[in-house]
């Protein structure tokens, strides 16, 4: 298993942007990419642990219901 960063813009297209298999240097890569981004851009940069590309890509797709009022984090 692996840490996939992903662009994600604000229509919801997803670009691949790296894979890492050590948590702190995806940590790291993320970070950097979030810093170099330019200021105007509505892009998100997100990293997610999966099995495979694909499965990235759905985990990162896949609508969540929303957190219940009141929940402790």
């Amino acid at each position: 298993m692996a840490y996939y960063i992903f662009s994600i813009t604000s229509d919801k297209k997803l670009t691949f942007l790296d894979e890492i298999v050590n948590y702190r240097e995806a940590r790291t890569a993320t970070r950097s990419l979030r810093t170099d981004q330019p200021a105007d851009t509505s892009d998100v940069i997100k990293m997610t642990f999966a099995k495979s590309q694909k499965e990235a890509e759905k985990l990162l797709t896949m609508e969540r219901e929303p957190r219940p009022i009141g929940e402790e984090f």
